[in-house]
Parts: C-alpha cells; sequence; structure tokens
C-alpha cells in the first residue's frame, strides 16, 4: 500500500514548482476582481442614473416624485433632473443624454425629433423653453445669414427663404427641398402636407406666407396627371415575355415581387398556365388573383429540357425536380438507352402522376 501511494503520489522537485506556480496564478485570477474594484470604485454616468426606473430613478433625482414643470432650457447642456421636471419619461430621457454622450448636438429646437421617443405633442409643449446656445447654432450646416419672413412662392423658394419662415429650421428645409426634387413641382400650397413631419398645426403657421404661381400650378397638374396616366395599370400583359418594369405598374407588386416573379419564369423556363403565379413565395394570393385576371399565356415561349440528353445537374435545376429524381432519370435514362415516352418515368418511385404532370410541359424527348 505505501509503495503503491508512493508511486502515484509522489512529486518530483519540477513538478512541485509547478504546482505552486499554478496556486499563485490561480491566486492572483481570484483577487484581481476585488484589487480592481478597491482602487477604481464604479462611477455611475448620467445615462446609467436616469435609465434607472420607478422609485430608484426619482430618488436618485430628487428623493420624491415632482409634478411637471416647465422651464427655458439648453438640450445640450441639460441634465437628468432637468429632464426629469420638465416630465420626460426615464426611457426618453437615457436617450437623450446617450444621443448627447455619443457626440450628438442640437443645433435646432426641431433637432429633437430625432429622438424617436419624442412625441410631436411634447415637441410641441416643450418648444417654447428650448433656448440653443449661440456656439452650437454656428454648426449647422445651413446658411446663418439672416432673412426677413416674407411670402414665398414655394416651387421656386430656397433655403434661405425657406429657414426665414417660422417654425422652419434646416431638418425640414431639407425635407421640403428634398420632396420638390422628388416630386418635380407643387400643384398645390396643401401638398406640403406630404412632407414627412408637417402637421396640420405647423402647416397653419405657415399658410400666411406661402403661394403658387398659377402657370406652376397649371404645369404642376399637367404633369401628375401625365405620369398617373403613364403609370396606370396595362390592359393586359404577356407573362412569358413582360419585363419587371411593367409588372410594378400593377397595383401590389414592387420591385421585389417582379424580381421574383422574373426569376421564376426564368428557373422554370416559362409558365404554362397562369395559376403557377400562386406558387411565388410570399406573393399575396389577392394580388396574383388580380394579375392572372389581366395575364396571357403564349406557352410556345417555354423552353424544354430533352431529358435524354440534359445532365443532373441541368435537370435538377429546375424547380420542379429534385436532385433525387434527376438522379432516377439518368438511371432510367441508362436502362433504356434512350428514354422514348415520358411515361416511363412513373418507374421510378420517386416520380408519381402530379410530378409528371407538372414537369411533362417542360421536357422533350
Amino acid at each position: 500500500m505505501k509503495h503503491f501511494l508512493r508511486e502515484y503520489f509522489t512529486l518530483s522537485y519540477s513538478e512541485r514548482n509547478g504546482l505552486v506556480l499554478l496556486l499563485l496564478i490561480l491566486t492572483l485570477v481570484l483577487l484581481t476582481p476585488a484589487v480592481y474594484r478597491y482602487f477604481f470604485p464604479a462611477r455611475i454616468s448620467e445615462v446609467e442614473v436616469i435609465a434607472l426606473e420607478g422609485d430608484e430613478f426619482d430618488t436618485l433625482l430628487t428623493g420624491e416624485s415632482e409634478p411637471a414643470r416647465l422651464f427655458p432650457f439648453d438640450p445640450n447642456r441639460i441634465g437628468p433632473a432637468g429632464l426629469k421636471e420638465l416630465g420626460l419619461d426615464s426611457l426618453l430621457a437615457a436617450q437623450w443624454l446617450q444621443y448627447r454622450e455619443a457626440g450628438g448636438r442640437f443645433y435646432e429646437k426641431d433637432d429633437l425629433l430625432k429622438l424617436y421617443r419624442m412625441s410631436k405633442e411634447l415637441y410641441l409643449r416643450l418648444e417654447p423653453y428650448i433656448r440653443i446656445g449661440a456656439q452650437h447654432k454656428q454648426r449647422s450646416g445651413y446658411p446663418r445669414q439672416p432673412r426677413q419672413a416674407r411670402i414665398i412662392d414655394i416651387n421656386n423658394a430656397d433655403s434661405l427663404d425657406w429657414l426665414a419662415l417660422p417654425g422652419i429650421g434646416p431638418v425640414y428645409t431639407h425635407r421640403i427641398l428634398a420632396y420638390r426634387r422628388q416630386s418635380g413641382i407643387f400643384s398645390s400650397i396643401d401638398e406640403l402636407k406630404k412632407v414627412y413631419g408637417m402637421d396640420s398645426q405647423r402647416m397653419e403657421q405657415l399658410r400666411p406666407y406661402l403661394s403658387l404661381h398659377d402657370s406652376l400650378k397649371e404645369k404642376a397638374s399637367r404633369i401628375k396627371v401625365q405620369k398617373e396616366v403613364k403609370e396606370s395599370e396595362p390592359e393586359f400583359i404577356e407573362l412569358n415575355t413582360v419585363d419587371s418594369a411593367t409588372l410594378t405598374r400593377f397595383k401590389g407588386i414592387g420591385p421585389y415581387f417582379a424580381r421574383q416573379i422574373i426569376r421564376y419564369r426564368e428557373a422554370l423556363g416559362g409558365f404554362y398556365k397562369k395559376e403557377q403565379l400562386y406558387e411565388i413565395t410570399r406573393l399575396d394570393t389577392a394580388v396574383a388573383g388580380r394579375l392572372l385576371s389581366q395575364a396571357l399565356l403564349d406557352t410556345t415561349m417555354i423552353r424544354k429540357l430533352n431529358i435524354n440528353r440534359a445532365s443532373a445537374k441541368e435537370l435538377a435545376a429546375h424547380p420542379y425536380i429534385s436532385r433525387a429524381v434527376a438522379d432516377a432519370i439518368i438511371r432510367l435514362r441508362l436502362d433504356y438507352v434512350k428514354i422514348r415516352d415520358k411515361k416511363i418515368l412513373l418507374r421510378s418511385y420517386l416520380v408519381d402522376e402530379e410530378l409528371l404532370r407538372k414537369i411533362a410541359p417542360y421536357i422533350e424527348l
């Protein structure tokens, strides 16, 4: 017994040194977190404080919950206590401070709308009390030359004209000019409501300063009518030759589904019946039904596979033919030297009547 213990538990000089070194390393690893916390105590940032919920947040800020109180403030300098006093919920306040800590700044009042939790109602309540510091006003990318508010033609006004109007900062100026570039020209003053974020209250504030030249109004109406006629749905289409641009003119079919229809048609080799549109993944059945009712079909356009010459890879590329079925067709071809009747495919247990009916229009002997 003594010999057994000595043989298995006696350590050599180098083994003892290795064991001592291992114990030292484990001790250091275990003590490191405690030593780090001692020399570098944790500090709660503003964002961490404001992100606390409920009673913890109230206690850290004021010790008790107080009703909202509005007062002038600089959104680039206000702290968590001030945000709480304004009546902001903890998540919005946390996002506000996180935005600043990440390097973001508010250069105009309506920049607060960049905060996704900032509702229009809350912004309109805070807007009269917002005071942007001079050091941040100079950072805006728009020219800051003063220009007196005046009546403008909404189809000819430049950025300075829009900036001079009440309630319009760089954000809305950019949106209005971008909309005008994309749509051509405004056909009516009320079309401004289509600009993102342009609500009724802001629109009524702007209306006394807005005008629209009569000749431009007529031109805009004529352009829009021509555009509507051009983009109206075609009466009929031929499914095996139609292009994606024509397909997008149908309601409910955008560029994505137009590409999907074209890709599926190319993979099949062409449609042999209109109902195959229902096989396209995620295409709404109502949209497919409406397209089907206006579709014509030329089956002479179908591209066929010669099952006596096509490789297994070429056969398996067809949506209706799996790799296993393709291999089975190759084996039948070897057995019969040449397949002379499509019904011979039924001798494979992988091909049934339904599959043969589906692939028959796409194969030739």
